[in-house]
């Protein structure tokens, strides 16, 4: 991995070192990673006051005579540290291994792909080539899909898997034992500037990650599936997670053309699978009570929020529904929410001053209230397209006659 430095205005660098441990991954560099060479290359130097930088560079290289000492850039804002990735590494072969093995190699990033199944191993490429041909529209054609295919190998062992990577991502079963059998393995034989990655859905990465020496730099990394299709994906760093780790894995994830969300805090199942679950649930209750059928719980979505979903989030759609949007909304309508939420979890409101205040405002900053008409139709246009979309690609796999 190489430190990335991007010049965005005046700034000041300050230099120390440490003696010893370091818990901040973005300090640690190669003597090349930082030369003149390697800046002119990314075509940073872009004004004089750079040459004073060089120079303070390489004082702080030539002081490193300690084996322990580790020197360290302190920067302002506008001087922004960005870790390189340039090789991953996916440890898992599933149905989420492989299909980051396809966002990763997508993207220009060479993937190594391990299982500990060697029938996993055997049918890993195979099954990747038959998943992005099905992707066609987004990966391109033949001859693109082969230039992504041939940035993936497989590895025989996590060793193997791991050697140079500068991203591990963890994909096996959803087992805590197995979890903290594989970070304590990759914790050993990785290069101590790679990030570990787990793309669990359920336990947060201090679960079993925190008794090992490179925990700052495990992060979750958790995607809808599959992810070369779903881009959406979390990410959660524990509270020992390096904060450079999470910036650099935030960016990597863009980089490859994922949408990237931070969660704050550590809580089980994330909030992706929560939100999923809080529908489900409810879906089941409707059902169990005999209300409505299984299809059509499934056509209010598929038929219904769905197509708007597919535009819009919940909070963008309702922000459309009044003409003052969503403080208007809400202010109208809240109390529907306020009452099921004190049916379903025996709380209290949700739609609370304070929650009104801070949608209106990201609201507001998305959309200017005198822009909602105009949005609104975007939105008509844009279901009616996907209407005829779905209506012209039917399913072939499900019967069209209603029966059951």
């Amino acid at each position: 991995m190489q430190l990335q430095l991007e010049y965005l205005g005046t700034f000041h660098v300050y230099l120390t070192s440490e003696i010893g441990e370091l818990n901040h991954v973005v300090a640690w560099w190669s003597y090349d990673s930082l030369d003149d060479r390697q800046v002119r290359r990314a075509k940073m130097i872009t004004d004089p006051r750079w040459q004073d930088y060089l120079a303070m560079v390489g004082d702080l290289l030539q002081l490193q005579n300690h084996p322990h000492a580790v020197p360290r850039l302190l920067f302002t804002p506008a001087l922004r540290l960005t870790m390189l990735i340039q090789q991953a590494a996916i440890v898992g072969s599933g149905i989420i291994g492989r299909s980051w093995a396809i966002v990763f190699a997508r993207a220009g990033v060479p993937a190594r792909l391990y299982d500990s199944m060697p029938d996993n191993r055997a049918k890993a490429l195979e099954r990747i080539a038959e998943a992005l041909a099905q992707s066609a529209v987004l990966v391109g054609d033949a001859a693109a899909q082969k230039a992504v295919l041939d940035r993936i190998t497989v590895a025989d062992s996590l060793a193997d898997v791991a050697a140079d990577a500068d991203f591990v991502h963890e994909c096996i079963d959803e087992k805590l034992d197995s979890k903290k059998t594989v970070f304590s393995e990759l914790d050993r034989c990785v290069k101590p500037t790679a990030i570990l990655a787990t793309t669990t859905s359920s336990f947060p990465v201090s679960t079993f990650a925190s008794d090992l020496p490179g925990r700052a730099r495990c992060i979750v990394v958790h995607p809808a599936t599959p992810p070369h299709l779903l881009p959406v994906t979390e990410i959660c760093p524990a509270p020992f997670t390096d904060q450079a780790v999470t910036d650099a894995t935030f960016a990597f994830m863009e980089q490859c053309g994922q949408v990237p969300v931070l969660i704050r805090f550590e809580q089980s199942s994330f909030v992706l699978n929560r939100m999923q679950a809080a529908l489900v649930v409810e879906m089941l209750r409707c059902l169990n009570s005999g209300i409505i059928s299984p299809r059509d719980i499934d056509k209010i979505i598929s038929q219904g929020f769905g197509l708007r979903w597919a535009f819009l989030g919940p909070f963008e759609g309702v922000d459309l529904n009044a003409v003052g949007g969503i403080r208007e909304y809400l202010d109208r309508f809240g109390f529907i929410f306020d009452d099921m939420a004190r049916q379903n979890w025996r709380g209290g409101a949700v739609v609370t001053p304070e929650a009104i205040a801070m949608l209106e405002v990201y609201a507001r900053a998305q959309l200017p209230l005198g822009a909602i008409g105009e949005r609104t139709m975007w939105r008509d246009r844009a279901i009616a397209s996907l209407r005829e979309l779905k209506e012209n690609s039917p399913d072939p796999a499900v019967r069209q006659d209603g029966q059951p």
